[in-house]
Order: structure tokens, then C-alpha cells, then sequence
């Protein structure tokens, strides 16, 4: 069973929305804005089964010390096909009233999809780069902690949302719809029972 033949839901995310740093990051103004959403089924037992096998079965080895590992085809089209589901297509629009799961012309097929820039990281990495992101700010405003202070939300972040080494993080460097000069990140955590989407756009 693929995800394609699951049905999706979102589930409450209630636990890491109220963590120091979502509060603080999200508490920032952007233009397109945050999306921030777990999606599973009702049964964790269903889910753990069909995504488990269908992402292990193509699992980079994130060994030796790399952080950062460009995706396969194979992880490139499930992160297409969980846009595309009929779960989530057209569920959440951005703060423009944009969906998220809009695509451009450019990358509308599982074939041209495969020229986003996907990559599979490790914590350390995520760490990193939810650290840019915070340094950063929006266009409007920047958090006015100090970086051992970020950090130290970050932390407490990323261990309330990794449960398992088994956990799998993909980011994405591109958006998938149409583009604006700004900063874009999106972050799929794959876990054994749920999947976290965690994505920010903001254009100046």
C-alpha cells in the first residue's frame, strides 16, 4: 500500500506549536507565511506500515558523517504524490491566499517535480539550517533573541519533534509554485506514525 491509497488526515499538532521557538518564529510577520501541519491516519499501525516500507525501501545512507545527501527519484515522487493527495490538495492556503500544494507550470508532473531541490539531512543539519531561518526573521522583523538563546529553543524543538532514529528529514530548497524573489524552506519529517510538514515562504 502506497500513500496514495491512504486516507490522510491532520492530526493535532498541538504539542510542538506550543514548543518556545514555534511560538516565537510564527509569532513573526510574512507575506506568503507558515505552514505548520501533522498528517496521519487514524490508525498509527496502518501508517507505519505502508510509509515505513515504502520510504525504507529506498532510504539513503546517511552515514560516515554527510549531512546532507541530494533525494533519489523514489523521494522525490512520494513527496509529490503527498502534495498531490486528495487529502491535502488545496487544504491550507498562505496569508496571500495561495494553497500551498499550488504548483507552477514548471514542476505540475511527477516527471518535472524531480527537478526541485530535495535533500535528505540529518539533525544536526536541521538544527542549522532552523537557525538561518531564525536569524533571518521575515522581511518585516527578526526574533529579538540572542543566537545561544535560539539555539537553545531549537534544541528543545527538535527533540520534541524527532522521536525515533528512524525519523527521516527532507528538505526542500525550491518552491513548487510560482516564485518569488524571498526566502522558501520546506521540511517533511517522516516518523514511524505521522508525518510533519513544516514550511515558510516570505517575499519581499
Amino acid at each position: 500500500m502506497k500513500i496514495n491509497d491512504l486516507d490522510l488526515l491532520e492530526l493535532d499538532n498541538s504539542k510542538l506549536e506550543s514548543t518556545k521557538f514555534y511560538s516565537v518564529y510564527s509569532s513573526l510577520s510574512f507575506n506568503k507565511g507558515i505552514i505548520f501541519k501533522r498528517i496521519g491516519t487514524k490508525s498509527s499501525l496502518v501508517f507505519s506500515g505502508s510509509i515505513s516500507k515504502e520510504i525504507n525501501e529506498v532510504k539513503n545512507q546517511n552515514t560516515g558523517g554527510l549531512i546532507r545527501i541530494e533525494a533519489n527519484n523514489q523521494i522525490h515522487d512520494f513527496i509529490y504524490e503527498l502534495l498531490k493527495h486528495k487529502d491535502i490538495d488545496k487544504k491550507w492556503r498562505y496569508n496571500d491566499d495561495v494553497f500551498f500544494t499550488e504548483f507552477s507550470m514548471d514542476f505540475n508532473s511527477l516527471e518535472s517535480f524531480r527537478k526541485i531541490g530535495l535533500f535528505e539531512i540529518n539533525s544536526e543539519e536541521f538544527k542549522r539550517n532552523l537557525l538561518s531561518l531564525a536569524i533571518v526573521g521575515s522581511c518585516y522583523k527578526r526574533i529579538n533573541y540572542s543566537e545561544q538563546e535560539i539555539k537553545t529553543m531549537i534544541q528543545d524543538f527538535v527533540d520534541q519533534l524527532l522521536n525515533d532514529v528512524t525519523d527521516r528529514i527532507i528538505v526542500s530548497t525550491m518552491p513548487w509554485g510560482e516564485y518569488h524573489i524571498g526566502w522558501f524552506a520546506c521540511f517533511f519529517i517522516i516518523r514511524k506514525n505521522d508525518i510533519i510538514i513544516f514550511g515558510q515562504d516570505d517575499y519581499d
